[in-house]
């Protein structure tokens, strides 16, 4: 099997940075070019790849959450996060009947299955 570089180091990585790698892993894994420890290495780098993916998206997520609308002269007005609950979470961070009763999405189901 011919060796094939998968690694690239990334200082400051956005999320599009991170899912592009990823997608790399993935077709680097699927291609079954990779010897055993170079597809593990992968794997494991494709993991902290999927963990910055997701890390972006709850950044994303709690900048939408705080903005709560605009002032007078146009500027995003936002609230603090401590002062309301996170989606899905009563005020002291459990998670709400309706949070627990919601249906599973295919995302939760690839989650689950990559951990």
């Amino acid at each position: 099997m011919a060796k094939k570089k998968v690694v690239k180091k990334e200082t400051d990585s956005t999320f599009e940075s991170s899912l592009a790698s990823l997608e790399q892993i993935v077709r680097d894994l699927e291609s079954g070019e990779l010897g055993l420890e170079q597809s593990l290495d992968a794997y494991e780098v494709g993991i902290k790849r999927l963990k910055e993916c997701h890390q972006h998206l709850q950044a994303a997520e709690r900048r939408v959450e705080q903005l709560s609308g605009f002032d007078a002269d146009g500027n995003p007005v936002l609230e603090s996060l401590e002062d309301r609950p996170t989606a899905g979470k009563d005020a002291i961070g459990q998670t709400t009947p309706a949070a627990r009763g919601r249906k599973k999405t295919d995302l939760d189901e690839t989650d689950s299955a990559l951990f």
